[in-house]
């Protein structure tokens, strides 16, 4: 047995092994039949599958490996040893069967070969305490009768083959898992790597590098940046890129919700804490154990719940609303937030102890318009992933639509920049977006300034001209975008298409 054992070590599958171990056990004992079978328990599944047994709760049997002798067919062992070793998995010699109903079961249901058995045994495989199978095998008329000293092999080899198993089985799960993270990890990189992050300007470079110092260390990190410029990204990434890799990345955004609310979302809360608690609800900290909580617009907390949650992260327990028993987590906290804290604890809106608690390690992402050179590169991978997305679209930006998008301030940042190429990619007609595609806001946001000095001249040198004048050039600049498709020019301009009639008609009275 014991070179058996160096064998199954060397096997890649489950199948592999039990074919091994069979015939390994044949030879030993020189047995010319037998098999491994897998028992999977369900109910509904076996009612549709077997053919055997009548019992609602009967396992289906799998048979891993078997062997014969040459032009006759294995067959598996019966219910009824199936079911005794369900509840007692105690190895079984049964000698002299051929009279017994209870181990050659029903002729017409089993086939008339089962007739010719004479010795039988069942070997239980058992991993983790669980009946996972059996080793089995038989004699038939005119054979040796099967022996005690042929058990005594039979468990040996068992015993053998479900240490095996149990080692497969969690190579399997490894890999499956490891698959999985790759998955993740190639969905990541097309989000961050090459797509948010795309861009050689001086401080994505400089923000790179601080993600992939502080990631592999257990700092609470403090994440600054607008709206828009992908704060969360940035948070997953330094999870990715943790030694918590593995475990859960939660979010919760502190703006979207009430200060009731929010301590539930954070703590959970038992059934009947308050009105409308009608479960129990495991909160974002419990959830996040093992892992990475993000919270974002962490400005937004009320003084109570600041006063918990930092509580929370110097390692105090805490409790679920309604509940007094205490609970720890070990979670990594990432804070993000677009205001001014330092404002904040001025005003006493923000605990200072917090402010100075979070701010361990403080990243700052910095505004498109501060990175104007990754503008184009963030631009033309949306509009092909876009193209890719859909099969049909724009491919590139014409040189109007690449000065305008360069002059342009961006107030929403990379979120902006991506809804734009999205408008451009769904409203352009051929294979070049223009700017009246890419359709750009003239809002201005307070404390935002535009790329656009004031003072500074107009893309156009100023001509004199009446409004309808702008107005009819712009009409007719508009068809020859959408070249003569009249219903695309009127939504383009907004307007009906029995408006764009009448105007087209005082163009043309007009020229």
């Amino acid at each position: 047995v014991l070179p058996l054992a160096f064998e199954l070590a060397k096997s890649s599958s489950i199948s592999e092994a039990c074919e091994l171990a069979l015939r390994k056990l044949l030879a030993i004992t020189g047995c010319q039949a037998g098999g491994v079978i897998k028992l999977d328990r369900s109910t509904k599944e076996s009612k549709q599958n077997r053919t055997k047994s009548s019992e609602s709760d009967a396992p289906i049997l799998t048979v891993l490996a078997a062997q014969e002798l040459s032009g006759k067919a294995y067959h598996p062992i019966s219910d009824t040893l199936v079911q005794n070793l369900i509840r007692d998995p105690s190895a079984i010699l049964a000698r002299n069967v051929i009279s017994d109903p209870a181990f050659i079961a029903n002729p017409e249901q089993s086939g008339s070969h089962v007739l010719t058995t004479t010795s039988l045994i069942a070997a239980p495989i058992q991993i983790d305490g669980s009946l996972f199978g059996v080793l089995h095998m038989y004699s038939r008329i005119g054979r040796k009768d099967l022996c005690p000293e042929d058990l005594e092999v039979a468990l040996a080899i068992a015993e053998v083959l479900s240490v095996s198993i149990a080692n497969l089985s969690r190579q399997q799960l490894l890999q499956s898992k490891l698959q999985s993270t790759n998955s993740r990890l190639e969905q990541l990189e097309q989000r961050l790597g090459h797509g948010d992050w795309i861009g050689d300007s001086q401080g994505m470079n400089q923000l790179r590098e601080q993600v992939r110092r502080v990631a592999p260390t257990q700092a609470t990190v403090l994440i600054r940046g607008e709206s828009g410029t992908g704060k969360e990204l940035v948070a997953r990434a330094i999870h990715e890129n943790s030694p918590r890799a593995s475990g859960p990345f939660v979010t919760i955004n502190c703006a979207a919700l009430s200060p009731t609310l929010l301590e539930s979302e954070l703590f959970g809360h038992e059934k009947g804490a308050f009105t409308g608690a009608t479960d129990r609800k495991i909160g974002k900290f419990e959830l996040a154990d093992t892992g990475t909580m993000l919270l974002d617009e962490l400005g937004e907390m009320s003084m109570e719940i600041q006063s918990k949650f930092l509580r929370v992260l110097e390692g105090h327990p805490f409790e679920r609303l309604g509940s007094n028993k205490p609970i720890r987590t070990n979670v990594r906290i990432v804070a993000a937030t677009n205001r001014d804290l330092e404002q904040a604890v001025q005003e006493g809106r923000f605990r200072s102890d917090l402010y100075f608690r979070l701010r361990v390690i403080e990243l700052r992402i910095p505004p498109l318009r501060e990175r104007l050179s990754d503008v184009l590169p963030l631009a033309e991978f949306f509009l092909k992933q876009f193209k890719n997305n859909s099969g049909y679209g724009p491919t590139l930006f014409s040189d109007r639509s690449r000065r305008a998008m360069l002059a342009y301030h961006w107030p929403g940042n990379v979120r902006e920049l991506k809804n734009s190429v999205e408008r451009a990619h769904v409203l352009a007609v051929g294979d070049v977006a223009e700017p009246e595609d890419l359709a750009l806001s003239h809002l201005q946001i307070p404390g935002i300034e535009s790329n656009r000095p004031a003072g500074a001249p107009l893309a156009e040198p100023y001509r004199e001209r009446t409004l309808e004048q702008v107005e009819l050039e712009y009409i007719a600049l508009t068809l020859q975008h959408t070249q003569g498709q009249k219903n695309r020019a009127a939504t383009i301009l907004g307007i009906e298409r029995s408006t764009l009639d009448r105007k087209l008609k005082r163009l043309q009275e007009g020229s």
